[in-house]
């Protein structure tokens, strides 16, 4: 076995890997057109570690760089994707080798965080453990009827519209906590997954207020400044009823009172590589802080960037509905 960077050459064979393995058959569920930000050719930022045999990939898992923004602070940050072993080699200790080759490598990259979606069990002897929280909830036709959503208009979205993009990026940006992105990548993040564009229209001067995706019945990416009955109409105008991922400060009794139903729930994991770092990020003094945590990893992760320590930062979601979209 040898563990090594996947090269830029060997990219058809890293993506046959990755489909092979999570069962990708059809054209357009392929990793290269599910998530045309990331899987390119040349894509500099594209960094995979693999396991060869016989100069053959057999196992893969990918580091995606990105950076955060809370206010003029940035964190450097990493999402952790794409494991991938060919069926025919499970169980022989490939993922273990590559995950522990990525963690170094990572650590070498300088990368404060790390965040991935996966099981508890198979992730946290890596020292990867749940943080945040993320606020699900379904809308429907019951909602349309308690919401004032006011005056709107959707319309369809097309990336290769230089003003509308800007806009929306715009109000992308105004989101608490969020992943950096450039114009030239934000319009194929929002149609990641095979998702279905929209932008809405609203307020006074009827200007761009919001945008959303969607996939089937859930929405993948979600942004607005203008009240979310508005966006809920907009939504309901489109699909009868939905599915979506809400800011933790949008939980109160009025909102609950308007939905179908909504789960909190803790879905990604989370391995703090510079602790002092990710906890200037969040607003505090790692000199205060520090001192109090355990020495358990995973309890310091939960901690750190869970419901007690930094309940009013990590409620605002934004490690996960805009970090996974690619």
């Amino acid at each position: 076995m040898k563990i090594r960077r996947v090269k830029y050459e060997e990219y058809r064979m890293l993506i046959d890997v990755m489909n092979e393995s999570f069962g990708f058959t059809t054209e357009e569920a392929k990793f290269e057109h599910i998530l045309p930000k990331l899987y390119w050719p040349d894509n500099p930022t594209m960094v995979h570690i693999g396991a060869f045999e016989d100069g053959k990939l057999v196992s893969s898992i990918g580091i995606y760089p990105m950076e955060l923004r809370n206010g003029d602070l940035r964190l450097r940050i990493a999402c952790i994707g794409a494991v991938s072993t060919l069926p025919d080699h499970r169980g022989k200790g490939y993922f273990t080798a590559v995950m522990e080759r990525v963690l170094s490598e990572a650590r070498s990259m300088g990368f404060s965080l790390l965040f991935l979606g996966g099981n508890r069990v198979r992730y946290g002897r890596f020292g990867f453990e749940y943080g945040g929280r993320n606020f699900n909830v379904n809308i429907s036709k019951r909602t349309r009827a308690l919401i004032v959503p006011g005056k709107f208009e959707v319309l369809p979205y097309d990336e290769n519209d230089v003003e509308v993009t800007a806009r929306l990026l715009e109000i992308y940006n105004k989101k608490p906590m969020r992943v950096t992105r450039t114009e030239a990548e934000f319009g194929v993040t929002l149609r990641s997954w095979n998702s279905t564009v929209y932008y809405v229209k609203a307020g006074d001067d009827f200007g761009i207020s919001g945008y959303f995706s969607l996939k089937g019945g859930n929405v993948t990416e979600i942004g607005y400044d203008c009240p979310l009955d508005t966006m809920f109409g907009a939504i309901l105008s489109v699909l009868d009823s939905a599915n979506l991922s809400l800011p933790m400060s949008t939980y109160s009794p009025e909102l609950l009172s308007k939905v179908d139903n909504y789960v909190v729930t803790h879905n990604h994991m989370f391995n703090i590589l510079d602790e002092s770092a990710v906890i200037r990020f969040l607003g505090a003094d790692p000199a205060r802080i520090l001192p109090t945590l355990p020495l358990d990893h995973r309890t310091r992760v939960r901690l750190i960037l869970g419901d007690s320590a930094y309940d009013s930062v990590t409620g605002t979601n934004i490690f996960i509905s805009s970090a996974n979209s690619g």
